[in-house]
């Protein structure tokens, strides 16, 4: 678990942090400067070598706050050809920001291509066996892959919780957040050198990944089914504690600065908080807006990393909504202290994977006018 030391005081106008914050698992083995790549050999310990093909594209115009462009990794099965069934996989840590004396809310500084790069990695998993918490993982990729689709896998270096559309404070924090417009626009990219079924998408987020789901869900997006594991949802928990949650809070009024920024009492911006986070949470999606995708939803009540009272609401909420009108869904509650265990055992992703397609039913790409197609 993270340690931290803070001190707050609550000012007219802002909440003003100071923070010393010690977090696990933050850290970047190598610094991964931005590249293109164009169908190599993709390989990890569930993927041989031959079976898929790794592209990395450049996000041109999704600038990261270093400067640079941010990246998509896009993977494509070798044994069938196109067009593939999507998987959008949106990975997890995904949130910072800049504090007032100039240091960043995580330590590791998540607001670089770089480190966008390595989760991207990690989730895929392509991370070196050296760098601990990455071993083991890349199991929805895998699963994915044998099951035909393209897996597209966007990097995050807004620290905006999947939120941003460039709407945040240019003026106060010197770049724009762009998470939920990146993810969008990752089908886009991709089939600009893919041969990718746009009509065919499912979601799979990872961790803090899940909430690009429910950005998502309001940009509109056709979605087939969605898989989500170990992701803080519903964030009122937090927001119920203000004082004690205080540096989190400071990084939820950047995220949603043009909806709380005019807001000049940190009462009045807490409240209006818990408005915006609750519209953005699969709690409103499938009680209020009756959202009834396929859907997998997987958590640990004593996961290391996420509280329960953030992940809990969104399972009562599925097990209790998709009952009338009825949805399908597949609810896994974890016994272990586990975070994001779905990624890393391969057989539990295939079956998840096979379930999936059973809700939404096989593939069959729309060939056009091809008159091959034709029996």
């Amino acid at each position: 678990m993270s340690t931290q030391a803070f001190r707050v005081a609550v000012a007219p106008g802002a909440l003003i942090l100071t923070i010393l914050l010690l977090c696990w698992g933050c850290w970047i083995e190598d610094d991964l400067e931005p590249t293109t790549i164009t169908g190599i050999d993709f390989v990890t310990p569930h993927v041989s070598a031959g079976n898929a093909s790794l592209h990395v594209m450049e996000a041109t115009g999704y600038l990261c706050p270093d400067g640079a462009n941010s990246q998509l990794y896009a993977v494509t099965p070798n044994s069938i050809d196109g067009p593939f069934p999507v998987a959008l996989l949106f990975h997890d840590e995904v949130l910072d920001y800049v504090t007032l004396d100039g240091s960043n809310f995580a330590m590791d500084n998540r607001l670089r291509a770089p480190w966008a790069i390595e989760q991207v990695r990690r989730s895929l998993g392509l991370s070196n066996p050296s760098t601990g918490p990455g071993l083991g993982e890349g199991a929805w990729a895998a699963a994915l892959l044998e099951a035909g689709f393209a897996v597209i896998a966007p990097g995050n270096c807004w620290g905006d919780l999947w939120h941003g559309r460039g709407r945040n404070s240019i003026a106060e924090e010197g770049f724009m957040r762009l998470g939920a417009s990146l993810a969008d626009d990752s089908l886009r990219i991709a089939a600009e050198q893919l041969d990718i079924d746009e009509n065919f998408v499912i979601a799979v987020g990872l961790g803090e990944g899940g909430r690009a789901f429910t950005e998502l869900i309001h940009a509109g997006v056709d979605l087939k089914a969605a898989a989500i594991d170990s992701t803080p949802d519903l964030l009122e928990a937090l927001l119920d504690q203000p004082m004690i949650n205080a540096e989190y809070i400071v990084g939820l009024t950047h995220i949603y600065s043009d909806e709380v920024g005019h807001l000049v009492e940190a009462t009045d911006q807490v409240a209006a908080l818990r408005t915006y986070t609750r519209r953005d949470s699969i709690v409103h999606l499938v009680t209020e807006l009756e959202l009834r995708l396929p859907i997998i939803y997987s958590y640990s009540p004593t996961d290391p990393r996420v509280l329960s009272s953030l992940t809990e609401p969104a399972a009562v909420a599925i097990e209790t909504s998709y009952q009338s009108p009825p949805g399908a869904y597949q609810l896994i509650t974890r016994t272990e202290s586990v975070h994001v265990e779905s990624n890393r055992s391969i057989d539990e992703a295939r079956g998840l994977v096979a379930w999936l397609l059973e809700q939404t039913g096989p593939h069959f790409p729309d060939l056009g006018d091809d008159d091959s197609a034709s029996p």
